[in-house]
């Protein structure tokens, strides 16, 4: 019987192909949206190399790293509508991209306060894509786990 390869990781916001490439060296993933939240990470920052967009998020007083599925977003269509309109412009010249825009514009008009359930959204997109028949958990709270 062979060995089973578990990976986790936090819940990136647009994550990279390090992301993906975890996830497909594993049999199972879990997204540890449990785990503390940290200012300027791949959590709510999403690094394209010569530009970065980043989810505004409301702080917690007094706790410095509440756990992630906590977390709200500032619910502004501003930024919503800033990140669209980067992603269309730098992208729009790639290959396919007429076609997957209509799903990115779906998910952030769904105007969803939960920065967990907004980026499990995104990630659920990009598998869907990437990697459609792997094995993919995520917390559900109180330590049970729900299958994307």
């Amino acid at each position: 019987m062979l060995p089973v390869k578990i990976g986790a990781q936090r819940p990136h916001y647009l994550p990279d192909f390090y992301y993906f490439y975890k996830i497909f060296c594993s049999d199972n993933f879990l997204i540890s949206d449990f785990l503390g939240f940290r200012k300027q990470s791949p959590i709510v920052r999403a690094d394209f190399g010569d530009f970065f967009l980043t989810i505004p998020v409301l702080h917690h007083q007094g706790h410095p790293h509440p756990p992630i599925n906590e977390l709200k977003m500032v619910n502004q269509k501003i930024w919503r509508d800033k990140h669209l309109k980067t992603l269309k412009t730098r992208f729009n010249v790639l290959p396919y991209f007429e076609h997957y825009y209509p799903d990115l514009v779906d998910i952030f008009s769904r105007n969803q306060k939960s920065l967990n359930q907004f980026l499990q959204d995104i990630i659920i997109w990009q598998l869907k894509f990437i990697l459609p028949d792997k094995n993919v958990l995520r917390s559900g709270g109180a330590g049970k786990q729900e299958l994307f």
